[in-house]
């Protein structure tokens, strides 16, 4: 009954989208690393600034009203992009998906290096110019991340 509201309110305003794919060292949910603020914008809506971030960082948000993406931002350019909480059904094109026990992070991507933050663990790995991170709460996977090497894993 309410499907195609959602659908009509999706199309009528950039979202998030409740599922997304994580290319890693490349894209999340189709951001890439150097996009402008203005493009990022256009792909997904009006944005809110994190009240509790470090530097320029942007909440996205998903049709549903739920945050989603957060993007940080120098210079009005993509440094770093991170899922917010675990969204469901957001996933790599390798098979590596939000909700998944971290034992298939290792199938699928061997070993990682290992970093605790605070409340949560992250796993990473360098390609070229971009750091890919994948976050762990427990034994689960918990969202994906992609930055600039410099940039803090830890968010």
């Amino acid at each position: 009954m309410f499907a195609p509201l959602l659908a009509a309110l999706a199309l009528a305003h950039p979202a998030v989208p409740v599922k997304a794919v994580f290319v890693p060292g490349k894209s999340l949910a189709g951001v890439r690393l150097g996009d402008t603020q203005a493009s990022v914008d256009r792909r997904f809506g009006t944005s809110r600034p994190c009240a509790t971030c470090v530097g320029a960082v942007s909440i996205y948000i998903r049709a549903d009203g739920v945050p989603a993406l957060a993007v940080a931002f120098r210079q009005a350019r993509v440094v770093a992009v991170t899922t917010m909480g675990g969204q469901i059904g957001w996933r790599t094109p390798e098979g590596l998906i939000v909700g998944q026990g971290i034992d298939r992070i290792r199938e699928v991507y061997g070993a990682l290096s290992w970093r605790l933050c605070v409340g949560y663990g992250a796993l990473t790995m360098r390609r070229a110019a971009a750091v890919t991170t994948i976050y762990t709460t427990g034994d689960v996977v918990y969202g994906f991340g992609l930055s600039l090497p410099g940039e803090p894993v830890c968010r």
